[in-house]
């Protein structure tokens, strides 16, 4: 064989190497990418389910705030029956507490009141200021004055291990600003979360294992706090670090958590195929497979990236399923208020561009803690379903809404109204046609309502909570006329008038 065919057999063989190693560090990078989107999309699945955990858990303040700013003499039994059912179902809750506020010396005080635990050897007592403890101090301050549930770190009782403590203000009416926020708080309701469990249940609920998560609370930008840790399945190691993914979570009670996860050296290799290897040590003996073979790797990465977006899917539908129950009252399938003054702020802006009407209801029932005392707490539930349920459907066109406002307390909102004394009667009317008997109330033998009115054309002049206000006092003097009536607030803008709203 002559020289040049040695030397163009060396250069066929380096080339026909270097498109082999090119091949296989292609493949290698594809599957590696491959791998990153499967493992980020694990921990978007852990990391919703971790969400999910946590806003369930804390939903339960809402249930506690509701009965004591819906009663004025809670007993330590109703609060009991309260929570105990909550504390066997969320085992993730450490304890609940109801601290009332008082006075003294100049300055105030939150003792506790109430305390439940199905803990025996809890060490927190009744009468424990909750406002002894700096931190628990600033968040019942920003709890209070935002009218919003804070969360304050905590160590957990008899217990090394950290924990949430979430707090939550009840009030006395309904404040508007800062200054009747802190003169109406009357108290607060709050919960202790053992993180280390809620966040290793959310990780054992999906299917993915292998991966090592460690959870940080960085609501102070210069301190980052360690929650806790998992390890996955491995023994020792702190996972792949060229795979580290760090996802925000969405804050909550005023807190901002981050999740960190690596994969462990199993869960990559229980991933990664042996294709970039074999195609290493046989690629220079199927060079004329090259063609295929890129159709088979191409065709694998788009199955991987239609079940990407598979799974993306289903995430969205499950966060758009919680975000749906988080706007839903729980007793009566109606919205809640939460709900209620996000779709009130959107139909205030476009009355305000469209300079229309828009009529406010306030509707109690009436003498309904006495009805409470009379028949029970789970025959009021009933009474206040059926309340309801019969508004609603009183309701004519699709634009109007119904909202749980708070206790026996509905709010009705109707855009674009003309003549808001139909709706009002018909409501009025329909809450009495159901001769739900009420022996305890003093203006009828059934269940009645007092409904206050109040209908603007808002501008930008108006505050948003203007009409809201309208339609509280209207509804106070409704019951001051007696109860089982209406009340109109009638505008002094002329414009009104002349459109009908009474």
């Amino acid at each position: 064989m002559g020289r040049w065919r040695w030397a163009l057999l060396i250069v066929w063989l380096l080339i026909g190497f270097s498109i082999t190693a090119l091949m296989a560090s292609w493949v290698y990078d594809k599957e590696t990418r491959a791998i990153t989107i499967e493992f980020q999309q694990d921990v978007d699945d852990k990391a919703a389910a971790l969400e999910r955990e946590v806003l369930l858990n804390v939903e339960v303040l809402y249930a506690l705030k509701g009965l004591f700013e819906s009663s004025d003499n809670v007993t330590a039994a109703e609060f009991n029956k309260i929570a105990a059912p909550y504390l066997l179902r969320h085992q993730d809750i450490d304890f609940l507490q109801w601290a009332s506020k008082t006075s003294g010396g100049g300055q105030e005080h939150y003792p506790v009141t109430y305390l439940a635990s199905l803990a025996s050897d809890n060490e927190l007592i009744t009468g424990y200021d909750l406002l002894s403890h700096s931190a628990y101090a600033n968040a019942i301050s920003q709890a209070v004055d935002l009218d919003q549930v804070v969360a304050s770190l905590s160590k957990l009782t008899n217990s090394s291990k950290l924990g949430i403590k979430v707090f939550i203000p009840a009030y006395r009416g309904e404040p508007v600003d800062t200054p009747s926020r802190r003169a109406q708080n009357f108290g607060v309701a709050a919960l202790s979360l053992k993180v280390d469990e809620m966040f290793n249940r959310a990780v054992q609920r999906t299917a993915s294992k292998g991966i090592h998560f460690t959870l940080k609370d960085h609501t102070n930008p210069l301190v980052e706090t360690l929650l806790t840790l998992h390890l996955g399945d491995e023994h020792g190691g702190h996972g792949v670090e060229s795979f580290e993914y760090q996802r925000q979570l969405t804050p909550f009670a005023q807190r901002r958590w981050s999740l960190i996860a690596r994969p462990s050296f199993e869960y990559i290799a229980g991933h990664r195929s042996e294709l970039p290897y074999v195609v290493g040590i046989c690629g220079s003996l199927f060079v004329l497979l090259a063609a295929g073979y890129y159709v088979t790797m191409r065709r694998r990465t788009e199955l991987v990236e239609q079940e990407v977006q598979q799974r993306t899917l289903d995430l969205y539908k499950a966060k758009r399923q919680l975000e749906l129950l988080s706007q839903t009252d729980g007793l009566t399938g109606l919205a809640n208020r939460r709900h209620f003054e996000q779709r009130y702020e959107t139909v205030w802006n476009e009355a305000i561009q469209s300079k229309r009407c828009i009529t406010l209801m306030m509707l109690d029932v009436d003498h309904f803690k006495s009805f409470n005392d009379t028949y029970g707490h789970l025959e009021g539930d009933k009474c206040l379903k059926r309340v309801a349920q019969t508004i609603e459907q009183s309701l004519n066109r699709k634009s109007d809404f119904i909202a749980r406002y708070g206790g026996e307390e509905f709010v009705l909102l109707l855009p674009h109204t003309r003549d808001n004394s139909i709706p009002a009667q018909r409501c009025l009317e329909a809450v009495e046609a159901l001769q739900i008997p009420h022996s305890a109330a003093i203006t009828s033998d059934f269940v009645t309502v007092s409904i206050g009115v109040a209908a603007m054309i808002p501008t930008t002049a108006n505050h948003i909570e203007d009409l809201i206000a309208l339609a509280d006092a209207a509804l106070y003097q409704a019951k001051e006329n007696g109860r089982n009536g209406i009340h109109y607030h009638v505008p002094p803008a002329p414009d009104l008038v002349e459109q009908g709203v009474a």
